[in-house]
């Protein structure tokens, strides 16, 4: 069925394949959010499905691939391209931003929700609606609910994206995406790419195979931490004085680290509130790879936010030249999208984002001037206060100077 579906498939544009390599992301990376229905079918959240096919699009439509014969640039012509698409690729957030968990403030929330609903809405009326199976009758069959627009920030969880209605799916189809992810999704990719040259011949042009794979590949999680270590070194030339929240020990340019608190090998995630810095021989030596206890959380609680306050809840000046030998700052304006959405937010920020970050959103309040401004900006001292609080509620087992460097946790 899958190689009818992939090759065979009458296609008029590549939304039947963006809906089956959506279908194939969440089996390779989100398994746990079907649910059982009957026998012979899972059921998935619409808004899972509706995430997966955003990030899939908004690289393909930000290198004028087409879509479609029609789709010339950008997403010009595409059905789920609405106005809450139009908002995100125009920097409200980025690829790597529309993920499971992320926070956004208000005014990427609302840009976000709309275009979730838009192609949620696409998905359901035209790819989901015409794949059949090989005799006839759809293969996926969905249950459209009308979500409702959140009033301040939005949180990418189970609640929000089931809000959106569900798809079941084929507990058949399911369980091979499942198994064979790592040969259909390469497949999924190759067709896509034929159908996208083919479009491109029509219109006269010809397609740069690096920039279709570029493209093409999807956004994991990188180990990427320039932003809070361009922080910390600013802070430092300012005459700032860090220490490393686990030892207390004063911090130089030459001894600073950036420590993943929960490990990298345990859960890949490059959150700002994950990324603390500490002393270099500390984290490569000591800590590790290691679960803090809850203990060794609880005794960094203060040093933690502290750097929080100072690296990105205060506001810096505008970024002057350098002086020859040192290095550039990195500002966070108050008001601007970055400090708005909270360091749960972007585990990194790109130089496009940045860029149109640093102006700030027309809606933004320049709430780090005022007091209290912390409760006001959600995602930043609410939401990593209350995961520092989750954090030191787990039990992690034995002190990490008992673990052996590089030990697995046992949970």
């Amino acid at each position: 069925m899958l190689r009818h579906l992939i090759l065979a498939d009458a296609k008029s544009a590549t939304y039947k394949l963006g809906l089956l390599r959506a279908l194939c992301r969440a089996a390779d990376g989100a398994a746990g959010w079907a649910e059982e229905d009957g026998e012979d079918h899972i059921r998935l959240p619409l808004g899972l499905i509706a995430l997966n096919w955003l990030r899939l699009y908004l690289p393909m439509t930000a290198a004028n691939l087409p879509q479609a014969p029609g789709n010339r640039a950008a997403a010009e012509g595409l059905g789920f391209a609405g106005s809450g698409w139009t908002v995100l690729a125009a920097g409200a957030a980025s690829q790597r931003d529309l993920r499971v968990g992320a926070v956004f403030g208000h005014t990427s929330a609302v840009a976000v929700h709309a275009a979730l609903r838009e192609a949620t809405d696409h998905v359901c009326r035209m790819p989901a609606t015409y794949l059949t199976f090989p005799g006839g009758g759809r293969i996926l069959e969905t249950t459209r609910t009308r979500a409702a627009r959140p009033p301040g920030s939005l949180t990418l969880d189970g609640a929000t994206l089931a809000a959106f209605g569900s798809m079941r799916v084929p507990k058949h189809l399911w369980t091979a995406l499942q198994r064979f992810a790592a040969w259909i999704e390469p497949a999924l990719m190759s067709e896509w790419t034929r159908l996208m040259q083919g479009y491109a011949t029509s219109q006269g042009r010809l397609l740069d195979v690096g920039i279709m794979a570029t493209a093409m590949t999807w956004a994991d999680p990188a180990r990427d931490v320039a932003l809070p270590r361009a922080r910390a070194l600013a802070l430092l030339e300012a005459g700032q004085v860090l220490h490393c929240v686990w030892s207390g020990k004063r911090l130089s340019a030459d001894s600073l680290d950036v420590d993943h608190c929960l490990p990298w090998s345990a859960w890949p995630c490059g959150d700002l509130w994950n990324l603390v810095p500490a002393d270099r021989r500390v984290n490569q030596h000591g800590k590790r790879d290691c679960l803090p206890s809850a203990d060794a959380l609880r005794a960094a609680t203060g040093p933690i936010e502290a750097w929080w306050s100072a690296a990105y809840l205060r506001p810096v000046d505008a970024p002057t030249t350098p002086r020859p030998g040192t290095r550039p700052r990195i500002p966070f304006r108050a008001g601007d999208r970055s400090r708005d959405q909270g360091p749960t937010l972007r585990g990194k920020l790109d130089n496009k984002a940045y860029n149109q970050a640093s102006d700030g959103p027309a809606d933004a309040h320049h709430a780090a001037d005022e007091p209290g401004h912390e409760l006001r900006c959600p995602g930043i001292r609410a939401v990593n206060g209350l995961m520092l609080k989750v954090m030191m509620n787990v039990d992690f087992g034995p002190e990490v100077r008992d673990r052996p460097p590089g030990s697995k946790p046992d949970h």
